[in-house]
């Protein structure tokens, strides 16, 4: 599958590059470590925009690749690490189990 980064998160990436080499959170720039929390409260808003059909086909440009699917999301078991969510493709139910193993 083919995702677009957009120009904010590419400088956001750059930006912050000389941070992670250097162990340092992206937010508060302190020494980051496991279980890290920044001193300071942060506002973080996603804006959604509209677009039509024919657009979001074109963003959701899908390659012939095979899925990879995973021991621990076939199994279904998570840890405080994993979150878990429920979900629809088409008709279909799905069960979502994402891996929040790194804060950065």
């Amino acid at each position: 599958m083919k995702l677009k980064i957009s120009q904010s998160l590419r400088l956001f990436i750059s930006k912050n590059r000389g941070k992670k080499e250097k162990g340092l959170c992206y937010w508060c720039g302190l020494k980051f470590s496991y279980g890290h929390k920044c001193m300071k409260p942060q506002l973080i808003q996603l804006l959604a925009e509209s677009m039509d059909e024919k657009n979001n086909l074109d963003a959701l440009a899908v390659e012939n690749e095979w899925p990879i699917l995973f021991l621990q999301a076939m199994m279904g078991s998570h840890d405080f690490q994993t979150m878990r969510g429920n979900g629809k493709t088409g008709e279909h139910a799905i069960s979502i189990l994402v891996d929040s193993g790194s804060i950065h």
